[in-house]
């Protein structure tokens, strides 16, 4: 009530704009602090990102109003933020240009040589991510009402977000050779940073057209699955231990690599032989044998929420070799192919033989796969049948 009440009094406003574009530091601080405490919970809570990728593929299984999961109120502010309350009134000031050029501040001399404090910047950055993921989410959940004032206003949101280039300013962060040295391991403000940028991209390419082709106009798929591979063993520096530190670069990868499926134009290839040379196939089998820890329930769920991440991008770069073994010359398909032998013997030299493995020792990816879905089947078919609230999502994976 207390987030719907300064919503609908104009708190997301000109006021809290003019805040934010203040040169006193303090004052910035302070406008960036309120902005954050209307819409964080769209980066705490699991809800507020987990269901980008089932609603790409139109696989979720629960109702998709955003009032269902308790976070609307969270989501309108969000898009107060960035096209006011909705009241109608042609006054209405945008608060994401100055949420924007206070992380540009960071890469540019955009405040004559003085950039922004590194706290300001990833306070910005998070309130970024939590209006990217809104912004995906209503997109998402209520395009089969395209009439709606609600999916009307956040398709608006969503053409200021591109005209700001806001995915342009999130893959610079991301790619910046000061992102580049990061240890993995440690939880800095740089790194909070990053992972906001990164849960930024997330949301834009779920539902952003433009945001998408930009990504893999610039090879983005092979940066953000090395990014992940290196920081996917430490938890979230901004979301906490029910998330990998590194799987917004994963989801991110495999959504691109969805959506580039689901086009089925010239693009698919260059993702899937973009996605190979990374590694994607090996960092796919590690992640798909690694070991559940369920007596730890939030790193239960991050390991599970990777797993989701994982399937999705298998399901996409399978869908797309079968669409090329089709051609002449299947250059796709045997590439993929290829990686799959090439893992799989590689199991067989380091002796990395598990309960997947067949009467040879045999183990690939595509067993490894099928082990993993059939062995989550059960328990998803139980919380199914029971109407109850699972505590892993089984039934997404």
């Amino acid at each position: 009530f207390i987030v719907d009440a300064i919503v609908s009094n104009g708190g997301c406003g000109s006021a809290l704009a003019h805040l934010l574009i203040s040169s006193e530091e303090s004052v910035a601080e302070m406008g960036c602090s309120f902005a954050s405490s209307l819409i964080s919970p769209l980066l705490t809570d699991p809800r507020g990102s987990g269901k980008a990728l089932q609603q790409c593929m139109g696989t979720s299984y629960v109702g998709l109003e955003a009032k269902d999961d308790g976070l609307s109120s969270y989501r309108q502010a969000a898009l107060a933020l960035v096209v006011g309350e909705g009241s109608g009134s042609q006054t209405e000031v945008s608060c994401l240009p100055s949420l924007i050029q206070i992380i540009r501040s960071g890469a540019e001399d955009s405040w004559g040589g003085k950039a922004r404090s590194l706290k300001l910047q990833v306070v910005a950055g998070e309130c970024l991510a939590a209006i990217a993921l809104a912004v995906g989410h209503i997109v998402g959940a209520v395009a089969s009402t395209p009439d709606s004032s609600l999916y009307l206003r956040a398709r608006k949101a969503l053409e200021i977000m591109e005209q700001e280039r806001m995915y342009d300013v999130a893959f610079g962060i991301v790619t910046s050779a000061s992102s580049r040295s990061l240890d993995p391991s440690r939880n800095t403000p740089r790194a909070r940073l990053r992972e906001a940028a990164g849960l930024t991209l997330l949301a834009l390419s779920s539902c952003s057209d433009v945001a998408a082709s930009y990504l893999m106009s610039n090879k983005a798929v092979s940066k953000l699955l090395t990014i992940a591979s290196e920081s996917l063993a430490a938890p979230s520096a901004l979301r906490g231990e029910w998330a990998s530190r590194g799987l917004c670069y994963l989801e991110t990868s495999a959504m691109l690599l969805l959506r580039a499926w689901k086009s089925d134009d010239a693009s698919c290839l260059i993702l899937l032989l973009d996605a190979l040379d990374a590694g994607a196939v090996g960092l796919a089998s590690r992640l798909v044998t690694s070991r559940v820890y369920l007596k730890h329930h939030d790193r239960a769920y991050s390991q599970m929420r990777i797993k989701i991440a994982v399937s999705y991008m298998l399901s996409a770069m399978f869908g797309i070799a079968r669409a090329d073994d089709d051609k002449d010359n299947a250059v796709g398909a045997s590439r993929l192919y290829s990686a799959v032998d090439a893992d799989c013997a590689a199991a067989l030299a380091y002796g990395n033989t598990n309960e997947t493995s067949g009467a040879n020792g045999r183990t690939d990816l595509v067993a490894s796969t099928v082990f993993l879905l059939s062995a989550t089947l059960p328990y998803a078919l139980r919380f199914a049948n029971e109407e109850a609230g699972e505590p892993l999502p089984m039934m997404d994976l």
